[in-house]
This record gives C-alpha cells, structure tokens and sequence, in this order.
C-alpha cells in the first residue's frame, strides 16, 4: 500500500521574517482517492457569521450580454443597449456573462478535457511535467498561498500558468482585472453580495466575467471586485479554468477623476507592488487586499 507522505505538495514562501521557507501539505485528490470519513483538521476554516445564512440562487438576475450587438456597428441602438447592460452587471455584481462571443463549444469542450487529462494523471507526472507551486511568482502545480505550517487550507488541487510569454500582457495570474471562469456543470460558485453569499451559475456554453481589483481602482470604485469562493460537493469532482489578464508589473494604474467625488478613495498603484502584496497578505477570510489601493481617510 502506497504510503501516504509520498503524496505531498511542496509549497515554497516567503515567512513574516523575508526568510524562504517549503512547506510540505497534502494532495487533495490523493486524500480523496483513498477515501476519508472526516475532513482533516488542516482543512477546517471558521468564517464570519454570515457565512451561515442560506444560500439564494441569483443567476436570474446577472446581466447577459450578447458580443454580437457589442460588435453591431451598423445598429448602434443596439451596441447601446448591451453596453448599459454590462456597465449596470460590472457596478452591481461585479460580474456579467457573456454569450455569441465566437468561441466555439469544441475549443471549451477541448480546455475541459485536457484539464480534467491532466488532473486524471497521477501525482508523480503531474508534479514532472510542470513543477512544484513557488508563492514568490504564482506559478507551479499544488498549492498558493501557503505562510506557515498551521494556518487552514482550501480543499483544492490547482496548476497555475502562463499563457502567454513574459512581458506579454496576458497570463494565468492571481487577480485581479476581468478573467473569465469556465467550470464543469458541478456548479458551486458562490458570490458575497450584500453581506450575504448568494450562487450563481450560467449557461455551458456561455462565459462568466468577474471584474478584478485592478479595474475597481481604476474606476474609482464604480465597478466592484466582488469576494467569491466555490462550495464543493462530495462526490462530484469539479473543474475549473480562470483566465487572469493584467497588464505589465511595472504599469502604474490610476484611478479615474471624478469632479463629481468630494474625496478619492483610490490612489496610484503600480500593478506589480499590488500584486506582491497580495500574495504577501493572502489568505485572509475578508476581502483585505484592495485596502492597499485605498487612500487612507482623515
């Protein structure tokens, strides 16, 4: 019988000192193929109170926006209306879905397949063939966000990526400007809406956008980067791809003028500080990081 300290992440980071530390932690699917009975105490977390109020679905209520009317030069009524819709979707939810946006079903059917390949290999091929999960880049196969030996984990097993070459101004990375989440019809998404979570789900072929911290800053708050989580299920397995687009590390982003504003709640922010500094603080059970971004008050 395979033993089962051969199945385990490791996970560099930087420690509250600056010091390079790994840490060793479980693979999920290894503890779920072997089957348990309880969930181990490392994966216990304790949320806030209204963490525990029941869950609505609100999907009903998400904009749906059609890129075809978005591209209708000719039928500028129509570019107008669908416009509104996403603007009204990015201020209230944070988020829109996105339907007849040219992808064809065989390209999202494919992405799936070979996400749900390449977690159907076993541990040893999946850490050869991409390589041990490193906080300081976001990159690696296992786990983010690690900070020390104690603190709870999130039932999950991931691989992050670039898509495109360095210095390009696409890639897997941690938020946050707009990306887009495709997972398997399992379902779970869960949005904080109003204090309350509430779930969300969206038709298969369709596209859900979230807006990203990056684009709160620089609407100035207009638009809000919205706190999500996935709730999973026991036995459903479940996958899912988020594509992160940022701009360069070294790109200084800013909030738009408002004359309208007594006060501007956000400042200048360079996008690779940001980002560091959220992989520093991060997890945090409340939406902490984009404070970074806030102009402190008086």
């Amino acid at each position: 019988m395979e033993r089962s300290d051969n199945f385990l992440h490791e996970a560099s980071y930087l420690d509250q000192e600056g010091q390079f530390r790994t840490s060793r932690v479980p693979v999920i699917q290894e503890i779920a193929r072997r089957g348990i009975k309880h969930l181990p105490k490392r994966f216990i977390m304790v949320y806030p109170q209204y963490d525990h109020d029941p869950v609505i679905d609100v999907s009903e209520f998400l904009p749906s926006i059609s890129m075809a009317n978005l591209r209708a030069r000719f039928k500028p009524e129509d570019r107008a209306q669908e416009l509104a819709k996403l603007a009204s979707g990015a201020r209230a939810w944070g988020m829109f879905v996105i339907k007849d946006h040219g992808v064809p079903w065989s390209v999202l059917q494919g992405v799936r397949d070979v996400v749900k390949k390449f977690f159907g290999l076993s541990f040893e091929e999946k850490k050869a063939s991409v390589g041990s999960y490193v906080s300081v880049d976001n990159m690696g196969y296992g786990r983010n966000f690690v900070k020390s030996e104690d603190q709870p984990l999130d039932w999950i097993d991931r691989v992050t990526m670039k898509a495109a070459p360095a210095g390009a101004t696409q890639g897997l990375h941690r938020p946050h400007p707009p990306h887009a989440i495709r997972p398997r019809a399992a379902g779970g998404l869960q949005v904080l809406k109003d204090m309350k979570w509430v779930s969300v789900t969206w038709p298969p072929e369709a596209l859900l956008v979230n807006v990203g911290d990056l684009l709160e800053i620089m609407s100035n708050g207009r638009l809000k980067s919205l706190w999500h989580r996935v709730v999973t299920q026991m036995d459903i397995d479940r996958f899912s791809v988020a594509l992160f687009y940022n701009p360069s590390p070294q790109t200084e982003i800013e909030p738009i003028w408002d004359c309208s504003l007594s006060d501007e709640e956000y400042k200048n922010v360079v996008v690779g500080d940001y980002l560091q500094h959220l992989y520093k603080i991060s997890p945090t059970m409340e939406k902490e990081a984009i404070n970074f971004s806030k102009t402190p008050k008086p």
